[in-house]
C-alpha cells in the first residue's frame, strides 16, 4: 500500500515536512540535530512535532514514531 492510502486513515494527513521530521525522529536524531540537518530553527522543529503529535493523537516521540510506522508514514528502510 502507498503512504497516501495509509494516511487516509488519519483524521488529518501529515504534510511532507511533518513526515520528513517524523522520519528523522525515528532515526534517533534530536530536535537540534534535525534543525541543523534541515536548516531551520529548533523552534520550527518543536512546532512541526507539536502539530504532528496532534494529528497523530499522541503525546510523545516514541508513540509518534510507532504510530507513524503503523500508519505506513515511516517505512522500515527509512529508519536505518
Amino acid at each position: 500500500m502507498t503512504n497516501d492510502l495509509h494516511e487516509q486513515a488519519l483524521p488529518r494527513p501529515l504534510s511532507r515536512r511533518e513526515r520528513e521530521v517524523l522520519t528523522l525522529v525515528a532515526t534517533g536524531l534530536s530536535n537540534v540535530a534535525i534543525s541543523d540537518r534541515l536548516g531551520v530553527t529548533e523552534n520550527t522543529i518543536d512546532t512541526i512535532l507539536r502539530r504532528t503529535f496532534i494529528k497523530l493523537g499522541v503525546k510523545n516521540r516514541i508513540t509518534a514514531v510507532l504510530k507513524g510506522i503503523g500508519a505506513g508514514l515511516i517505512l522500515p528502510e527509512e529508519e536505518a
